[in-house]
């Protein structure tokens, strides 16, 4: 019998020799590793856990990571915003920074556009529409999330400042994201629901 089996097999008979103790213990979770001892010869090492320490530690990294995404959506819509408020004063390099791949080449397609009908943004409040996101699926270099806000900006002729588009809309994307480097960077957007007018974007969220 190993050093292994024996240990759990030792917890097991603790367990049916100490019942009340055991009833109100946290199930846990035994790491075995073989490391060296002092004599050279290896032994195994062994480290319990909760379950509920795993879980926590689950949780604390799925909220790191939500925050690392929801920085990253807002840092994207940010420099969007900023190249639709000023066409001329967004570079390449400026969207580089938080968009990557069919994203970056499409985001900087219609800043020149943009450019050329003479066209730019600005929104009535002056402050950036608030956005809701949820995390769908996570891997270790890619990430899909849902975004929703209200759309309430206007697009304008700058020569003449004529209003072209004041529409007022509520949006829902998926987003995807990808890691370059230590960043996170968008990768693709689609509108998944575009209603008019203002929508509670809870509802849109889980629909």
């Amino acid at each position: 019998m190993g050093l292994l089996q024996a240990r759990v097999l030792a917890g097991v008979t603790a367990c049916v020799v100490a019942l009340s103790a055991c009833a109100n213990s946290e199930p846990t979770v035994e790491t075995a590793k073989t490391v060296p001892a002092v004599d050279d010869e290896p032994r195994v090492e062994i480290t319990t856990t909760t379950r509920s320490e795993q879980a926590t530690a689950q949780d604390h990294s799925a909220e790191a990571l939500r925050a690392e995404i929801v920085r990253a959506i807002e840092k994207f819509w940010a420099v969007i915003s900023r190249g639709y408020f000023n066409p001329d004063s967004l570079t390449y390099e400026d969207l580089a920074e938080v968009a990557t791949g069919p994203q970056l080449e499409h985001s900087w397609g219609n800043v020149q556009e943009l450019r050329r009908k003479g066209l730019a943004g600005r929104f009535p409040s002056g402050q950036l529409p608030e956005h809701h996101v949820e995390i769908l699926s996570a891997a270790e270099e890619q990430v899909t999330a849902r975004d929703c806000a209200t759309d309430d900006g206007v697009i304008y002729e700058v020569k003449t400042g004529r209003v072209v588009d004041d529409d007022v809309v509520t949006q829902l994307w998926e987003i995807t994201l990808r890691r370059v480097g230590q960043e996170w960077k968008v990768e693709s957007t689609k509108i998944i629901i575009s209603q008019e007018g203002r929508t509670v974007c809870s509802t849109l969220l889980h629909t």
